[in-house]
């Protein structure tokens, strides 16, 4: 009788322990390669993507990334290079560029590569095996595209506008400061958002693809403007990064989870945004700003100076070096 209580008792513990003893034990986090949906109860074998760098460029400070399809163009201290495979191998593309200079902008229009240059503007037809000089009036520092439309930012002429992809250029700074440099360029549909660093205003909007500018504020230095949708995102140095959900006419501080304040490059893909903070790698957040994450590994002390997107892979410069995550 003893022996089939003591049986009894052990069965009963059993039916009772099994449920948490048999929870599935694997990666709970969606954000890891090897996320077990399945899982109940995380075991610590989450694995994380990793930025890696990609081939040597040679060409000193990376200023800009701009993909073009499987083409992906960077401006560096003495001038273009090119990678076609993912960022494996890079080849300068300089042909009819006046000696070394540096490249702080690249813009993709069809089959049309426009260059912002310390000399002016550089337009190619044939991916960058030969350039011509199509604008030398002044220092340019960001270039855009608008449709049809190139625009460019200079350093003391404002906003210029090219109507016939690069051949004429011409001056549209109708409530627009020209006397200060304009270090970035961003557009959403019929609105232009350009930011200025150490200038005050610091940012203006225009909201007619540039017939007329609004003077707008945000606290610290923009260095870097991004769209979602109808959202702006602007990263400042020294005040982390703004959003703007009324095409930038007001703007609110989002720095929820961020480890600093200098953002020196901010782009969105998809429904995430990511932000480069100076010295502590890259952040992303999928709630407009709401709370950011660390999106870091092999990159936690970098200090990101432009990003680029393409074929599934986020690539972020840092000094004169390009990296690469799978998204």
């Amino acid at each position: 009788m003893k022996l089939i209580l003591n049986l009894a008792f052990l069965t009963l513990s059993c039916v009772m322990i099994l449920p948490s003893c048999g929870k599935k034990e694997g990666c709970t986090d969606p954000a890891s390669l090897n996320y077990d949906p399945e899982a109940e109860k995380d075991d610590e074998s989450c694995i994380y993507p990793e930025w890696n760098a990609t081939g040597t460029i040679g060409g000193g400070l990376v200023f800009c990334i701009t993909p073009s399809g499987s083409n992906i163009f960077v401006g560096t201290e003495t001038g273009v290079f090119l990678s076609t495979n993912g960022g494996e191998k890079w080849t300068a593309v300089n042909n009819g560029l006046d000696g070394p200079l540096y490249v702080f902008s690249i813009a993709v229009n069809g089959t049309t590569i426009i260059a912002g240059t310390e000399y002016g503007i550089y337009k190619s037809t044939n991916n960058g095996s030969s350039w011509t000089g199509v604008y030398f009036d002044d220092v340019v520092y960001s270039v855009a595209i608008s449709g049809t439309v190139i625009l460019a930012g200079t350093e003391s002429s404002g906003i210029l506008r090219s109507p016939d992809n690069g051949a004429t250029w011409t001056p549209i700074n109708n409530g627009y400061d020209p006397y200060q440099a304009t270090w970035t360029i961003a557009v959403e549909g019929n609105n232009i958002y350009a930011g200025r660093p150490y200038a005050w205003p610091n940012f203006y909007v225009s909201r007619d693809n540039g017939n007329s500018w609004d003077p707008s504020y945000i606290a610290g230095d923009v260095f870097s403007i991004a769209t979602l949708g109808s959202n702006v995102f602007a990263g400042t140095e020294s005040e982390g990064v703004f959003l703007s959900t009324d095409h930038g006419a007001n703007w609110s501080e989002i720095g929820n989870g961020l480890p600093g304040n200098d953002v020196y490059a901010v782009i969105a893909n998809g429904n995430s945004v990511y932000t480069g903070i100076n010295a502590d790698g890259v952040y992303t957040t999928a709630n407009n700003g709401s709370l950011w994450s660390p999106f870091n590994e092999g990159l936690e002390d970098a200090i990101i100076r432009s990003f680029g997107v393409s074929d599934g892979f986020l690539y972020a410069s840092v000094e004169n070096v390009v990296y690469k995550r799978a998204l």
